[in-house]
């Protein structure tokens, strides 16, 4: 929302100050005591007591200065002073460390201050026009501290009159302050408009009096951000990450929530897994990051802003590959792949989707192996049939590898076109994976060079090391940890392969992906994400700590995967994913009713068996569908209970009506015997 409005008239127009011209850089007004806290203990010689407790110390000060107040001063508002007397009292401090502090105090609010620019620019223009403007606030700074702030993002405020309730006794709280500015501004309350964040202080008794106003809201917390700094407040790295998120959301005036979701969820983890890969690649002595098609696209946008902004000594660069262009069947790794292709689709593998990955025609394929129905998924015992007739005729395996030499070959020439093979250490940056592939292509790329081969992976399940393929890994496993793909959509399709125009390679993708992901926002969602970047890089004290901490990503999928919102459920559902390529693209999870949940466990599938991403599914349904999901995976009994009933009723019939639906019992007992869950990427 904005204040780029047309003013309404009036003879007198006054702004709060603090979230409606001005914002701090952190989440809440308190993570300036934070960062002082920080200051504190790592650049002063006070005492310790007061350095690793003065958040604490700080905050309980201010409080207890309003009891006081209310107390024995009939609840007058208390000043800067008032707080930092009690402290030097409290604490036995001497003047000059009382001092000290307090000038920390301000320079610090001067320090992470931030304009919120659309309404400085109305009060420009108010004077502008020779409107009479002034400024208002609840506030224990006197007006001198205040406009020292103010005039440090913009000289306008250095002759503004600043109506303050710490030199008046008085607050707009009680509308007090509201009547002493009518009595000294000489003013009508009808001619007179408002603007200002607080609801109560700022709008409702304001017009109690007869006061126009127009309310500028702030930005609220999402769900996750509560949850982190719940019990974290003097956290400063915490502060700084949410405060980063507000700031970008501050900028996106029309609210949409695919930015909003970018800046305050995804750009948080995405940035800190990057920052983690260029700080190893610096010390490991990497000269040129290759970030692969398609999760690496956002994940070089937010390198590039990062090595531009901080001036590092790196190169990135995009390559085009993926799982199917990258894992070519060769003499040398014939029966690893196949292992590999057969335990990562084993729950969606047809003929047409095994030969689909195995590089030959699904036809030829069906007519080599024995099968004609292309379409049908296939059960352990056809998955084991077919294994052991390809791993036992010389005449398959012979095929298989002459149709992908061709692959191999363009392959080893796009390596030559993009790869910079002086440098010894070719480093690959993905999302998440087991490491197979870069097994895979690493013999490939020493045929052109001897070289090492690294690839840096948000989170791994495998982790197998050889001396010429290494992995780092980033975070700490999680259930479903391939959901970070989600965050790291891109408009393109997948690469399938590539082609030779002239003496260039090109890539060859899948139908892109472009329109379905455009519909959902990814445009917007990477604005948002770049947004967070490049106010986090701006957190002067964040970039003389480098922390980066785990407990970020701990938190943020935990809540993900154990206490997703509804909103937030929505908008990760709505994401256009398929697992298995683009071509049969659809979202990435809908909601579930209470009748297929309860035809799912009748069926003795599990919610996973309907969609990649249970969690998602669960969180964007109804109450309803939430509690029978609970109360059926909390009594397992419940389950055999459905068994023998639906068991009893097959006796005396073929079908079951439930719900007004038949349920076939041949097709029921077929899934209690072949009943597995589904697979992971």
């Amino acid at each position: 929302m904005s204040l780029c409005i047309n003013h309404e008239i009036a003879e007198l127009y006054s702004f709060d100050i603090f979230d409606t011209l001005v914002t701090r850089r952190v989440a809440t007004p308190r993570g300036i005591f934070a960062i002082m806290q920080n200051f504190l203990i790592t650049n002063t010689n006070i005492s310790d007591f007061i350095k690793n407790n003065f958040y604490r110390i700080r905050m309980e000060s201010e409080h207890l200065a309003r009891k006081n107040s209310a107390y024995f001063n009939h609840g007058l508002e208390i000043n800067f002073d008032s707080i930092y007397n009690l402290i030097k009292h409290n604490y036995n401090l001497a003047d000059d460390e009382i001092n000290f502090l307090k000038n920390l105090e301000i320079s610090t609010e001067i320090n992470n201050i931030v304009p919120i620019s659309c309404n400085i620019e109305l009060l420009k223009k108010l004077l502008s026009e020779n409107k009479r403007v002034i400024l208002i606030s609840d506030m224990y700074y006197s007006s001198e501290i205040l406009r020292k702030i103010l005039c440090n993002i913009d000289r306008i405020f250095a002759d503004i009159k600043i109506y303050v309730s710490s030199e008046y006794g008085l607050s707009k709280g009680d509308s007090e302050l509201y009547k002493k500015i009518k009595e000294e501004e000489n003013i009508e309350y009808k001619d007179w408009m408002h603007y200002g964040d607080n609801i109560k202080a700022d709008i409702k008794n304001a017009k109690k009096l007869g006061i126009k106003t127009f309310y500028y809201p702030q930005k609220q917390q999402m769900p996750y951000e509560k949850a982190l700094l719940c019990n974290n407040f003097d956290n400063v790295y915490y502060q700084a990450i949410i405060g980063s998120a507000k700031l970008a959301r501050l900028t996106n005036r029309n609210e949409n929530e695919k930015y909003n979701f970018g800046a305050s969820y995804a750009a948080p983890i995405l940035y800190n897994y990057i920052e983690y890969c260029l700080n190893q690649s610096l010390y490991r002595g990497f000269k040129t990051l290759y970030f692969i098609a398609r999760d690496g696209c956002i994940l070089k946008l937010i390198a590039d802003e990062i090595i531009t902004r901080k001036h590092l000594n790196l190169k990135t660069k995009y390559i085009y590959g993926s799982r199917l262009a990258w894992r070519i069947l060769t003499e040398e790794n014939f029966e690893d792949l196949i292992n590999i292709t057969l335990n990562e689709f084993k729950n969606q593998l047809s003929v047409n989707l095994l030969a689909y990955r195995l590089g030959i025609d699904s036809k030829e394929f069906g007519e080599l192996i024995g099968l004609s129905n292309l379409t049908r998924i296939l059960d352990n015992n056809d998955q084991n049939l077919i294994v052991e007739k390809i791993k036992s005729s010389e005449a398959i395996k012979k095929r298989i590898i002459e149709v992908n030499k061709p692959k191999k070959e363009i392959l080893l020439d796009y390596f030559r076109q993009e790869i910079d093979f002086s440098e010894k250490n070719i480093v690959f940056i993905d999302s998440n994976g087991t490491g197979r592939t870069q097994d895979v292509i690493t013999p490939i790329l020493n045929e052109i060079s001897d070289c090492k081969v690294w690839g840096f992976y948000f989170t791994n399940p495998l982790m197998k090391q050889n001396e010429k393929s290494i992995k780092l890994c980033y975070g700490i496993i999680k259930p479903y940890y391939y959901s970070l793909e989600l965050l790291c959509r891109a408009k393109e399709g997948q690469t399938i392969g590539y082609k030779k125009e002239g003496n260039s390679i090109f890539p060859v993708l899948e139908e892109e992906i472009s329109d379905s992901l455009i519909k959902w926002g990814i445009d917007l969602y990477y604005d948002g994400v770049l947004a967070y970047v490049k106010n986090i890089i701006d957190f002067e004290i964040i970039n003389k700590m480098q922390i980066n901490n785990l407990d970020l990503y701990c938190k943020y999928y935990d809540y993900l995967v154990c206490n997703l919102d509804k909103k937030t459920a929505k908008i990760l559902g709505d994401i256009p994913y398929s697992l298995v390529g683009e071509e049969k693209i659809k979202i990435s999870s809908s909601r579930v009713s209470p009748v297929r949940l309860i035809l799912m466990y009748i069926n003795g599938q599990h919610l996973r068996n309907y969609t990649t991403f249970p969690f998602i599914a669960l969180a964007r349904s109804s109450c309803l569908t939430q509690f029978i999901y609970k109360f059926i995976e909390k009594h397992p009994n419940f389950k055999k209970f459905i068994f023998n009933f639906v068991f009893d009723q097959y006796k005396k019939c073929a079908y079951l009506e439930i719900f007004g639906l038949r349920i076939s019992f041949s097709h029921y007992l077929r899934n209690q015997k072949n009943n597995e869950p589904r697979g992971s990427k």
